[in-house]
């Protein structure tokens, strides 16, 4: 069974994480970045990057910063947005590029991961060559059908001030995500409000990068799943107008040898992902 091999992961400024890669004794150049959910820790993940490495791909994933093996904690002095997540992103791809010299690249982004995998692909099309989002969309309140009203209302009210008198989001407590920066908290409240992607303290055009970026782009979104609807999914998957290859597949608890699935359980039986994968990938 393949075993990780962890890197520290320099992110300057004193903030350091770890880098878990996992190696295929496959005579192969493709990798796999496997970005986490909210709240999530990249270790939970381990079976999905073994499967991967056991069927001919390398794999690697990093928590968030703030979670896992990143050290720093969200707090009233500590705080950090979409920006840094994507910043420290991008460096643990370059960090790949040493690890992988002339690799191919893709993204694997589950939930949150999904939907900064977009964010990233956009932003840097020669960097990473295709995304597979597992269920992840776009977090707009009109995606969720009767739980509309209740998005709009956390990410209006509840949300921001539950944050801000923390100085953290106590994700745990609620009972969505972790201990959460107030500043990812917000950037996922105004794309619940909005739709659009507009991380704070961003020069840069994602809503544009989208339309335009040519990448191909895949979504699996589970039947049953409540926190990624198929319209939620669609709403992700349609920026992206100008991809060659835009393609949203809807899958059953049967396709992952299960009778029940939800919105995290696929990780633990993640064969149909890596099929889905590895057929388009290679």
């Amino acid at each position: 069974m393949a075993e990780a091999i962890t890197q520290n992961l320099d992110l300057g400024n004193g903030l350091t994480n770890e880098l878990s890669i996992y190696r295929t004794v496959e005579n192969t150049n493709n990798v796999v970045l496997v970005l986490p959910a909210l709240g999530v820790r990249a270790s939970y993940y381990k079976p999905l990057c073994i499967a991967f490495a056991q069927n001919g791909l390398h794999a690697a994933t990093v928590d968030w910063r703030g979670n896992g093996t990143s050290n720093v904690r969200p707090s009233y002095e500590v705080d950090f947005g979409y920006k840094e997540l994507i910043e420290d992103t991008v460096k643990a791809i370059f960090q790949l590029d040493k690890a992988f010299p002339q690799s191919r690249k893709i993204i694997v982004g589950h939930s949150l991961g999904g939907q900064l995998g977009s964010l990233i692909i956009s932003q840097h099309p020669l960097l990473i060559e295709q995304l597979y989002i597992v269920a992840g969309c776009n977090v707009y309140y009109e995606g969720f059908g009767k739980t509309a009203n209740k998005i709009r209302r956390v990410a209006k009210w509840i949300f921001p001030a539950v944050s801000t008198f923390f100085g953290h989001f106590p994700g745990k407590r609620l009972g969505f995500g972790g201990r959460e920066a107030r500043g990812v908290m917000a950037d996922w409240c105004a794309n619940a409000l909005t739709g659009n992607y507009k991380p704070k303290g961003v020069d840069f055009d994602y809503e544009e990068a989208m339309a335009k970026c040519t990448n191909p782009i895949y979504a699996i979104s589970l039947e049953g799943d409540d926190m990624a609807p198929k319209e939620a999914v669609d709403n992700l998957v349609l920026k992206f107008q100008s991809s060659q290859e835009r393609l949203h597949y809807r899958a059953q608890p049967s396709d992952f040898g299960v009778d029940q699935l939800n919105h995290f359980s696929w990780v633990k039986t993640p064969g149909y992902v890596v099929r889905f994968v590895k057929d388009r990938f290679f």
